[in-house]
């Protein structure tokens, strides 16, 4: 992006004035929100199709979708397309929520396994 001359926080720092031009009707600034959008979705979209096996659970956390209508619209609409879910805000840290997910999981396969005995 910036041939690495600067740090992530220095680039992070530009997103609330991206935002404003793009509430502002700065088709440029849209673009940006809408491709960050994409590239987050995709990771969820990834992750969800590697897990498999129905709907994933899928949080967002951190400012952007907190504070960006335009990155958080983009990713829910992408991800309700490409995986059948609506993404929300959970209320617990994605550690303890990835932790539950693999519990209720794990749950499902040792029924699953009881079932075939």
């Amino acid at each position: 992006l910036n041939g690495g001359q600067l740090q992530k926080t220095h680039v992070a720092a530009l997103a609330p004035c991206v935002t404003e031009c793009a509430r502002s009707g700065d088709a440029a600034a849209q673009a940006v929100l809408d491709k960050a959008a994409g590239h987050l979705a995709g990771y969820a979209v990834a992750l969800c199709k590697r897990i498999g096996g129905g709907p994933v659970p899928v949080g967002m956390f951190g400012g952007v979708f907190l504070h960006d209508e335009f990155v958080r619209e983009g990713f829910c609409q992408r991800v309700r397309r490409e995986c059948g879910v609506t993404p929300g805000f959970p209320d617990c840290p994605p550690q303890q929520g990835a932790a539950l997910f693999a519990f209720h999981q794990r749950k499902k396969l040792f029924h699953k396994k009881v079932d075939l005995i």
